[in-house]
Parts: C-alpha cells; sequence; structure tokens
C-alpha cells in the first residue's frame, strides 16, 4: 500500500513540464518543473516501486559509475553487461549503468557539486546513503578519485572518506569532508573527533522558509538534476 509522505502542488502539468523521477530504499520522488520553476513534488513510500512516469528523466543511486578519462571514454564497466550512459565532465567522462533510456546516474550531480565545493580548497565530498556512499575526491581543482562503496553505519562512511582522501594523498588537516545526506550530524561531529574539518551540505530547496520535506538529500539531487539537464540542452 503506498503512503503519501508529501506533496506539494501549486499547478498541473503542462506541455512543456519536465518530470524528474527517484526510487531509493521504497521511497519514490517525483518533481515536476515549468521552466525553472518547481510545480509539483510528491514523495511517497511503498513497498513496490511505482513505474516512472512517461518521459520522465530518472535519477538512481545503485547502478555501477566510473570516472574514465577522455582518451578511454569508450571503455565500459567492469562486470556490467548492460546499456551504459555517459556524461562528460572536464577532462573526463563519467560513465554509469541505465536501465532506462532518459536516465542520470546520482554521481552526475554529486561530482559537479563536488567540483563547485573544490573551488574553496581540496574537498572530500560524500553522499551518504543508507547502505552506500558516492565519494569524490579533489585536489588543485581535480577530481583525484571518483568509487561508490557499501557501508553499514556511519563508521564505515567514515572510514571511507578518510580511506579515499588517504588514498589520494590529501593531508587531512587541509582539506574539508562534505557530507550530503539526510541526517549527517553525528558524523560531521565524529570526524571534527578526528581533527578533519568537516560539514553537512546546506540543502537549498525551493520552498519557503519552515517548510522542509522529508529525505531532503534526494530532494535536493533531484533539484540539481535538473541544472544538469538544462545545462546539458544548452
Amino acid at each position: 500500500m503506498e503512503k503519501r509522505l508529501w506533496e506539494y502542488r501549486i499547478q498541473s502539468p503542462t506541455e512543456a513540464s519536465t518530470t524528474f523521477y527517484t526510487n531509493l530504499h521504497g521511497i519514490t520522488q517525483l518533481m515536476v518543473f515549468d521552466q525553472n520553476t518547481l510545480i509539483n513534488h510528491t514523495i511517497t513510500e511503498s513497498e513496490q516501486a511505482p513505474e516512472a512516469p512517461e518521459k520522465s528523466i530518472c535519477l538512481d543511486a545503485e547502478l555501477p559509475f566510473t570516472l574514465i578519462p577522455d582518451a578511454f571514454k569508450e571503455t565500459g564497466i567492469p562486470g556490467w553487461e548492460g546499456a551504459i550512459r555517459r556524461f562528460p565532465v572536464e577532462g573526463a567522462v563519467l560513465c554509469y549503468g541505465s536501465h532506462a533510456e532518459n536516465s542520470y546516474h546520482a554521481a552526475v550531480p554529486v561530482y559537479l557539486l563536488a567540483q563547485e565545493a573544490s573551488k574553496q580548497g581540496d574537498v572530500v565530498y560524500c553522499y551518504c546513503q543508507q547502505d552506500r556512499c558516492i565519494i569524490f575526491v579533489f585536489r588543485g581543482g581535480q577530481c583525484e578519485l571518483a568509487n561508490s562503496y557499501p557501508v553499514q553505519g556511519e563508521s564505515e562512511i567514515m572510514y571511507f572518506c578518510l580511506a579515499a582522501a588517504k588514498k589520494s594523498g590529501a593531508d587531512l588537516k587541509q582539506l574539508q569532508v562534505k557530507l550530503l545526506g539526510n541526517d549527517t550530524k553525528t558524523l560531521v561531529q565524529a570526524l571534527e573527533r578526528f581533527g578533519v574539518h568537516a560539514a553537512a551540505v546546506q540543502l537549498e530547496l525551493p520552498y519557503p522558509a519552515g517548510e522542509y520535506p522529508p529525505y531532503p538529500a534526494e530532494s535536493f539531487l533531484l533539484c540539481q538534476l535538473h541544472i544538469c539537464v538544462l545545462q546539458e540542452a544548452n
């Protein structure tokens, strides 16, 4: 049985509207934009994921991805035999598995967010999910590491953040750890006890002050994906 957790609606969709869809761990989000304006946003919970609306743009975070230099952009993903999509980034290509024609991996908006954050210095940028984390390490404005790790609890997220920084040769005292997630307060505190500069990513959403949907990290990523799609179209 479907349970509605959030609904925001200011007008009905039109022919020109664009729908974004994601389902993670039984939580489905639909966002509808008319140009740059969010006109519809629903969040539901159900045991079986509803089908994505026709022509919607899908966000996935569970399939494999890899960052490949431009010179090897036609390389596939080891062990993955399904369809592959590619998103060009600076000097490289984000290559990811796909089940839908019009789909993007969460690594796409997370990469672009990490790249923007790296303008302020070296950064470990981590999207924390229930059972997985996606990590990008930027040093000197260049992406040094991109990977996804299965996790069980905050201690493993912290381990992979620090291990990723060490593997890329970063000085832990000189970098920032940015955590994107629905509840990262205790994880930020744990990293700070290790002497690491850590902070939760500010989740900017197109809502009036005081209104905040459940699962805001995924809502934020859908908004960021909308920006990516607009930029890609131009």
